[in-house]
This record gives C-alpha cells, structure tokens and sequence, in this order.
C-alpha cells in the first residue's frame, strides 16, 4: 500500500508538487484576509477623542476685491467679444498645389510649414519619391 502511494506520487511528482505550493498560497491569502479583518474590527473599536471648541470670532481672510481701479489686489481681464482665431490652424483637406518655375520641393514644404518627405510621402503618384522630377505645371497635393 506504501509502495504504491510512493509509485504514484513518483510518477506525479509535478502534480504533487503544484498542489502543495497551491494549498500553501490560499492557507496565506486567508490568513492575511481574517488578520486584515481582526486589524480593521480593532481599528473600528477605538472611540474619537473630543476636540476643543472653536475660537468664537472668525479667522479673518483676505479675499480679492472685485474693483476695476486697477489695484493689484485681483487679476483683471477685458471681456472680448469675438474669438481671435489664429492664422495657422490645421488643416484637415488636401490642398491642390500647381508648380510653377523655380519652384523646389523645400521651398514648397516650407512654405506650407511641412517636411520635404510629407510631400514626396503624398506626391508619390507624380514625384516618384524624387524630388528632381518637379517640373512647372505639376498639380501637387499638400496635406
């Protein structure tokens, strides 16, 4: 009977072995779990202590006036109107672009504030991922 627990446990040595160290992790998760519970049930038992009354003036606090004199007790801001939208906002359309003579593609990407490879990336239909083959009257998108 001996021999053949030890025959078992043997040949399952892996299986053996995992539920071991399985049983030890969950003794460890519920032990922490009810110490956790005793330490919070020991906590919750202790009574506040009463605190002192309150002082019976209140603290006086310096508040920012709301005067337009230009005091620099606040922070003062004209109302606008209008929104001043900015001039260079992103863009979210292709824009179609007609070479002209002595036009470059640095040039050109500089003056739409993107890189060279942008456009080379998008023109590759009319460029050919070569920045020499721009001639006048190529339609160009920029994007």
């Amino acid at each position: 009977m001996i021999g053949k627990l030890f025959n078992y446990i043997k040949k399952n040595s892996f299986t053996v072995i995992s539920w071991g160290v399985t049983l030890i992790v969950v003794a460890g998760m519920v032990g922490t779990a009810l110490w956790w519970k005793q330490s919070s049930a020991t906590a919750a038992a202790l009574q506040p202590e009463p605190t002192a009354k309150p002082d019976q003036s209140a603290p006086s606090i310096n508040l920012p006036s709301t005067n337009t004199s230009g005091s620099l007790d606040a922070i003062f801001r004209h109302i606008e109107l209008k929104t001043q939208i900015p001039a260079d906002q992103p863009r979210y359309d292709a824009i179609e672009y007609t070479v002209s003579r002595g036009d470059s593609v640095f040039h050109i990407s500089q003056e739409y504030k993107i890189k060279p490879e942008t456009l080379l990336w998008a023109n590759y239909d009319v460029l050919k991922d070569s920045p020499d083959s721009l001639r006048p009257g190529q339609e160009l998108k920029i994007s």
